[in-house]
């Protein structure tokens, strides 16, 4: 188990406590692979306020006239599970949190969820 974790700040270094919201997506690295990842699917601006509201109200944003052919639900998990991927690589293996490597495996974790539907 990680032992230089001594503190409840982000290990991003951002020197933000890390809260439920900033340890999901508020934190800087993380919004950015948020903002990028579904600006690249749907076309659309995202707020942080709308992924709040998809997480913890389970109110899915409005994308009816986006390109993706995975579902807001679709890409909002992607999206959250390669953030969490990259966050507990960098906490169990230090491998750091570099934004444009998530949003590429993100990427690809996204195609792969279109691959199975596909089956």
């Amino acid at each position: 188990l990680p032992t230089h974790f001594d503190n409840d700040l982000c290990p991003l270094g951002d020197s933000q406590t890390d809260s439920v919201s900033h340890f999901l997506f508020s934190c800087e690295s993380k919004w950015i692979v948020w903002q990028q990842v579904l600006q690249d699917c749907t076309l659309t601006p995202v707020s942080q306020e709308m992924i709040s509201n998809a997480i913890f109200k389970l109110h899915m944003p409005n994308w009816n006239s986006f390109p993706s052919p995975l579902s807001p639900i679709q890409l909002l998990s992607g999206t959250l599970i390669g953030v969490w991927r990259a966050h507990w690589l960098l906490v169990f293996s230090s491998v750091p949190f570099t934004p444009s490597n998530v949003i590429d495996s993100t990427h690809k974790l996204l195609i792969n969820f279109r691959q199975e539907e596909a089956l």
